[in-house]
């Protein structure tokens, strides 16, 4: 089975709009949506993605507790934010729950495919062994 990416947001349009984008550059992935935090883990335990990128405020649950919930029972899973909040309270509750990395939407476009490739690149070398060749 393909690794997958989970993206969690309440915006239709964010997920759609993401989504296209990241099949046209790893069209070897799966991806998954989730439109808030309690859905996001309950997929997250079903899927088992490689990455989840999750967005912070959305009803239900927020994306922190949600990430804290994620990496309790998939600790291999990795987290990254992706939200339009640039608060240094939530960087540091990120940070606390084991978020991988934090992206602002508005810098998505320079700053999440490299943050993928390396997370993407290291989950391999994990399943693979690394790949190194001298």
């Amino acid at each position: 089975m393909p690794p997958s990416i989970l993206i969690v947001d309440d915006s239709h349009l964010v997920r759609r709009a993401l989504r296209d984008w990241l099949e046209s550059l790893f069209p070897e992935l799966r991806i998954e949506e989730g439109l808030n935090g309690e859905e996001g883990v309950a997929l997250a335990r079903s899927y088992r993605p490689a990455v989840v990128l999750m967005d912070l405020k959305m009803g239900e649950m927020n994306g922190i507790e949600a990430a804290r919930t994620i990496k309790a029972s998939l600790p291999r899973t990795e987290v990254v934010v992706l939200t339009a909040c640039d608060a240094p309270a939530y960087r540091a509750g990120a940070e606390t729950v084991g978020a991988t990395g934090y992206v602002l939407k508005s810098r998505a476009h320079a700053e999440l495919i490299p943050l993928l490739r390396k997370i993407l690149s290291r989950q391999d070398d994990l399943k693979y062994g690394s790949r190194t060749v001298a």
